[in-house]
């Protein structure tokens, strides 16, 4: 049989190519896996994400970093080291920033929920996360092996059953470390004290509490019994700026002060009941019942003694005391004794009521956390109305959850919409970051009069939320938290 020269020379070429192209080195084939990881942390709005408080040191002396909150941070000396793990010397910055509630969570964008592995799983809620950094000349700096820092949150959370979890950035997982008990807060403690010590006992000008009984008296006290001539219309004027009211009233009772027994008619006294005192007490007479320490009944009885009342009072000061000072003296006294107290008042409303330890042997991410408890949670097949259009090209906004703790956040991306887990929360709120910064709620009432019993009857539940929106504009934190939490 003849063969064909041309059809033989294509054949040995076609098999040429297939061993050339199969000594070819393999491409790698491109699956997910081999897709760069979307970010851990994603703050929905970038420029709005808190900024670190930053504090210089010097390595070999380590540092203890205390804020007016309470929290603490101790680092000990020479305990930092560069990545492959040389110790470093010399000015070291610390950075800290700390998270309280579901706003600061969802700024952040740091992810919340917890998986073991071990079947324990569920979404965070917090009691308090924070971020601690170092740097030293701009590069990361880490602890050395063995060493631990020494770290006290201020928590508003005093509840129990939290626990402390390490954010472990390479397994993009929540590590559990132990469990953490709240601690009261004893600097506020103390400062508590402090404060109710120093407010003072009395405002100046008195207010219309203050009171002395007989006009006369008054000015014998004022005048110290020298009064030839006077203006009375110069002298009420003066009474005035010290506050001091009279009732033209008389008492022949004595009372004690300071150990002493004084006329009650050349007392300062002060009502301390809302009956009013009445009118027809003027040239009418007063007695005084003691009812213990400076505490007195006075029965105030009219000129004819037809009628009569009863008052609780207490015994301030003598009427002499009070004149020994001018009223401008007496104001100047009380406008700096009130800014002293107001300054450690407003110092200790810093404070929180609660702290939370742990030692750290790693810089990143730490959080005291529970699991949220959703067991009640009704699935169902959600329907979202923003009141608005998007571009077909962009997916839904994600819808979020922020319980009445406040203090969790839990993302549902619109994927999740079909099984929603809704729970049973009357101050429960949902909320979405629509485009442009602006954010629409389902909240109160709304959310309160789900009628989650007809819910459960239904077969496959299906519920039509209808947002509003609330904000559109969010310009700050703030503005976020006025919108959302209560």
């Amino acid at each position: 049989m003849k063969t064909n020269f041309s059809s033989l020379q294509g054949l040995c070429l076609a098999l040429v190519c297939l061993v050339l192209w199969s000594c070819q080195p393999n491409e790698p084939t491109k699956t997910v896996e081999n897709q760069p990881l979307p970010d851990l942390i994603n703050p929905p709005i970038p420029e709005m994400v808190a900024e670190f408080h930053e504090k210089e040191f010097q390595i070999e002396k380590g540092l203890t970093w205390t804020f007016s909150n309470g929290t603490r941070i101790k680092i000990p000396a020479d305990a930092l080291v560069d990545k492959e793990g040389n110790p470093l010397k010399g000015k070291a910055s610390l950075q800290f920033r700390d998270y309280h509630d579901a706003v600061d969570v969802f700024l952040s964008g740091i992810p919340m929920g917890y998986d073991d592995g071990k079947g324990e799983k569920g979404n965070m809620e917090t009691a308090g996360m924070f971020e601690l950094r170092a740097k030293v000349n701009g590069k990361d700096a880490f602890m050395k092996q063995g060493e631990k820092m020494d770290i006290r949150l201020a928590s508003d959370v005093g509840d129990i059953g939290y626990n402390s979890y390490y954010l472990n950035e390479e397994t993009r997982q929540w590590e559990y470390l132990e469990a953490n008990e709240a601690k009261v807060n004893t600097q506020k403690v103390n400062l508590k004290k402090t404060v109710n010590e120093l407010r003072p006992e009395r405002v100046f000008p008195l207010d219309r509490k203050y009171f002395a009984l007989d006009y006369h008296a008054l000015l014998d006290e004022y005048f110290n019994n020298k009064r030839k001539d006077f203006d009375d219309g110069l002298m009420k004027d003066q009474l005035g700026k010290y506050g001091l009211a009279w009732l033209d009233a008389q008492s022949w009772d004595g009372v004690v002060y300071n150990g002493q027994k004084q006329p009650a008619s050349l007392m300062v006294w002060k009502k301390l009941t809302k009956t009013a005192i009445p009118s027809w007490v003027q040239n009418g007479t007063c007695e005084f019942f003691n009812t213990g320490g400076n505490k007195y009944e006075m029965k105030i009885m009219n000129k004819d003694e037809t009628d009569s009342t009863l008052i609780k009072v207490e015994l301030v000061m003598p009427v002499s005391y009070l004149f020994k000072l001018p009223p401008e003296e007496w104001a100047n006294n009380y406008q700096a004794a009130f800014a002293k107290f107001k300054k450690e008042e407003n110092r200790m409303k810093l404070m929180s009521d609660f702290t939370r330890s742990l030692e750290a042997q790693e810089f990143g991410i730490y959080n005291y956390d529970r699991i949220m408890k959703e067991d009640e949670a009704l699935i169902l097949a959600a329907n979202f109305d923003f009141k608005t259009q998007f571009d077909k090209n962009i997916s839904q906004p994600d819808v979020y959850y922020i319980p009445s703790s406040e203090r969790a956040l839990v993302k549902y991306p619109e994927y999740q919409w079909n099984d929603f887990p809704l729970m049973p929360d009357d101050k429960g709120l949902l909320f979405s970051l629509l485009p442009g910064n602006k954010v629409a709620v389902y909240a109160q009432p709304k959310y309160s009069k789900i009628d989650f019993d007809k819910l459960r009857k239904q077969e496959t539940p299906t519920y039509d939320f209808e947002m509003v929106t609330v904000l559109n504009d969010i310009k700050s934190p703030a503005d976020l938290k006025k919108a959302l939490l209560n």
